[in-house]
């Protein structure tokens, strides 16, 4: 059973923006931050819907912007073209909404160009800036938005979210702590049942992998990250950490004194934020492979 808006979560978010709308109080633009996975697409095309009282899908009035698969970043071209669209008047004569995901993928001169929009907004017009690695953005970009923060969900709502879609209550408590607070994650679990077994393989040989030696260690590593570009190689490190981090998470659980799983804990955080830079991931996931 999903709640308002059919949403997994973040009730306190839902509400806010709820009461923007009820009291005719929505600011120009909204920056929705936090990690992958935790729904803030699914929040932000549930709040265009509701500020155009229609549906999104198809809609003139909502244009979506985001990083092309193979595309390095988001050009200033494409928020250009996204800028003149703005521009023009709303075909049902209320709201436009315009909603740019993964912002952290423009560069300098396109997030400059966004700047000017945000600062220099239309009638009627609405930003909705989706990110998972804000601290990358322009500090310009964030103090001009209304930051909505999304959390991890904990897992007892989780569980009242999702418990409809899996009748077998087994496989959904492990998938539930498979996703660490993530809904999005959760549901491809759920609905994907060749990604939830390559989820459980690959959680298996981290589970060894934590036992093994060092050079044991980095030929997995090597082997692992098969990707043909760095962007491809990024996405299969961010999912080797969070199996590694279940897997911390589950030890420390039952140790609560282990002082050592911990401090790699405290790295693997600080592990992930190496990932938004262009540093080699092989050495990245090296470098905390020899602290486990």
């Amino acid at each position: 059973m999903t709640t308002k808006w059919d949403v997994i979560g973040h009730q306190n978010i839902i509400k806010y923006l709820d009461n923007c709308l009820k009291g005719n109080r929505l600011v120009n633009t909204y920056l929705f931050y936090g990690n992958q996975h935790l729904g803030k697409t699914k929040v932000a095309l549930r709040f265009a819907k509701e500020i155009l009282q229609s549906e999104v899908v198809n809609n003139p009035d909502l244009f979506e912007l985001k990083l092309e698969a193979g595309s390095k970043d988001i050009t200033i071209d494409e928020v250009r073209d996204w800028q003149r669209w703005l521009s023009l008047k709303s075909f049902s004569g209320g709201y436009k909404v315009g909603i740019i995901h993964n912002l952290e993928a423009l560069n300098r001169q396109s997030a400059n160009a966004l700047l000017k929009t945000i600062e220099e907004p239309s009638a009627k017009t609405i930003l909705i800036l989706i990110s998972s690695a804000w601290e990358q953005l322009l500090p310009t970009i964030i103090s001009r938005s209304q930051k909505i923060h999304f959390l991890i969900v904990p897992n007892k709502e989780l569980k009242n979210g999702l418990k409809d879609r899996l009748a077998d209550n087994q496989k959904l408590d492990q998938i539930i702590n498979f996703s660490l607070g993530k809904p999005g994650l959760a549901l491809s679990l759920i609905e994907d049942n060749e990604f939830y077994n390559e989820y459980v393989e690959l959680n298996k040989g981290i589970d060894n992998l934590t036992k093994s030696n060092l050079a044991t260690r980095f030929k997995y590593i090597e082997d692992y990250l098969n990707g043909k570009t760095l962007q491809e190689n990024n996405v299969l490190a961010s999912n080797l950490l969070r199996h590694l981090e279940f897997n911390l998470r589950n030890k420390l659980l039952n140790e609560l004194d282990d002082i050592k799983t911990l401090e790699v804990l405290i790295k693997l955080q600080e592990t992930k934020s190496y990932l938004k830079y262009n540093i080699k991931p092989q050495l990245i996931l090296e470098n905390l492979f020899i602290n486990i």
